[in-house]
């Protein structure tokens, strides 16, 4: 059969992966997003070992890509690294794998399950704080995109505000020093479990009732 590559962008550093007992041919994913790296921030690969024996495999090959061992005797052909190293191209930036390193230590210092057990926790406590602060006192409906089971989903909910725009709401925040995230006429939150508390949860749902407040005072 074919091969299958999985873009894991929001995935990686959100939720557990076990891509090699899952039989995942390959996958690539970003660092900018969860895992911390910050905008620019190089990406990532994983091969499946099943996949690395198959001589024919089509490569885009560099000199990133030979053994380190004989990366600088320049032979006539590639001696090219048997794991996912030799997917690589080029030496990446320092910068980026310096500020990468250092989100990398605390993930493994802490453990993706823990991460994963606060994230859970905390998309239900904004979930809750949604759904009684604004749907049920009547102040905002909202159509929530995100599945309601914590166990389907990451650490972000998608909603779509009904009577008032996105970018309303965004441009009403940005005044107090809240930057949200929107799509067209959705809003992303993402508590991150690393550093985000319970009351910096709170405070932002906060923030979010008082802009519709006033945007709503606006239209009346």
């Amino acid at each position: 059969g074919c091969r299958v590559g999985w873009d894991l962008a929001h995935a990686v550093g959100n939720v557990p992966l076990k891509l090699h007992d899952w039989q995942v041919d390959f996958a690539v994913w970003c660092t900018y997003k969860y895992l911390n790296g910050g905008a620019g921030c190089i990406g990532g690969v994983f091969v499946h070992s099943n996949n690395l024996k198959d001589n024919q495999l089509a490569t885009l090959d560099g000199w990133w890509s030979n053994n380190e061992s004989t990366r600088f005797a320049m032979l006539d052909n590639i001696d090219r690294d048997t794991t996912a190293l030799g997917f690589r191209v080029s030496n990446p930036s320092i910068h980026q794998c310096a500020a990468l390193a250092a989100s990398l230590d605390i993930f493994e210092e802490v453990g993706i399950e823990q991460i994963r057990a606060k994230s859970m926790i905390a998309t239900q406590y904004l979930q809750h704080l949604l759904q009684t602060e604004l749907a049920d006192t009547g102040l905002c409906q909202f159509t929530l995109l995100t599945p309601l089971n914590p166990q389907e989903r990451g650490a972000q909910l998608s909603f779509r505000p009904i009577g008032i725009t996105a970018q309303q709401i965004h441009d009403e925040l940005e005044k107090v020093g809240v930057v949200i995230d929107i799509r067209d006429d959705i809003i992303r939150i993402a508590p991150a479990p690393l550093y985000n508390s319970f009351t910096d949860i709170f405070q932002f749902v906060t923030l979010l009732k008082e802009a519709i407040i006033t945007l709503k005072s606006i239209c009346e």
